[in-house]
């Protein structure tokens, strides 16, 4: 089986793998979650906190998040529809299936890149287990390399809202006072404030875990047509 061009295309989907961040604030980072599914469900939730300004900011954190949500109901969808499509049972690690799916199509299926997108040739005495399985993994990177381009700004867009959020704490009892709040709702209102602030400093991780998620998805593919040459 043949691959031209993969490199260029894993690089390409690659580039948006890191989000940066400060020396300082990479010191404080907690160990990260082992996937994007553990860093969702630790992430903390944005509330409102009443002050224009600060939700101005966190309701753009509270989108990425959304984004972040279904770009990991798209992978995961794609991951088990890709396994059905392969004839592999429901669980099967991804990379073994795609080792079965290649050994058994031989010659019958070729692969190359252009750029980024992927070109499949199937014999047409192919059967259709195997017409099946390729239809299944032209779907699968197709919906993959979607959530890939629609993460390629976040990193940008995260470190913007970390900046602007920074300040928060300090500036809320002042903030909260200005907008009308009453000494008793002032302090679960900082609190909101600062859980919020905390939401947004977890992002890139998350950002960075989903991320690589999706490009691993499509490197486990374009490898399981490569593992032989």
């Amino acid at each position: 089986m043949n691959l031209r061009n993969a490199s260029a295309f894993l690089l390409s989907a690659a580039l948006i793998f890191t989000v940066g961040t400060s020396d300082a604030e990479a010191g404080k980072k907690k160990k990260k979650s082992d996937s994007s599914e553990d860093a969702a469900a630790e992430m903390v939730e944005i509330g409102e906190t009443g002050v224009s300004a600060f939700d101005d900011v966190f309701s753009q954190v509270k989108d990425i998040h959304t984004t972040l949500d279904e770009a990991d109901a798209t992978i995961l969808s794609a991951e088990t529809n890709l396994l059905t499509a392969l004839g592999a049972a429901e669980g099967t690690p991804l990379a073994d299936a795609l080792s079965e799916f290649t050994a058994s199509a031989g010659d019958m299926v070729t692969f190359e890149m252009d750029g980024t997108t992927p070109n499949f040739s199937v014999n047409p005495e192919a059967p259709e287990n195997v017409t099946a399985g390729v239809d299944g993994i032209k779907s699968a990177m197709a919906d993959i390399q979607t959530v890939v381009d629609g993460l390629t700004e976040l990193p940008a867009k995260v470190t913007a809202l970390i900046d602007a959020s920074k300040s928060m704490p300090g500036e809320a009892p002042a903030a909260l006072k200005d907008a009308g709040l009453s000494a008793k709702e002032i302090m679960p209102a900082v609190k909101t404030v600062k859980n919020n602030v905390k939401a947004t400093g977890q992002t890139p991780d998350r950002v960075t875990n989903t991320t690589a998620t999706a490009t691993g998805f499509l490197s486990t593919i374009t490898g399981a047509f490569t593992s032989g040459e």
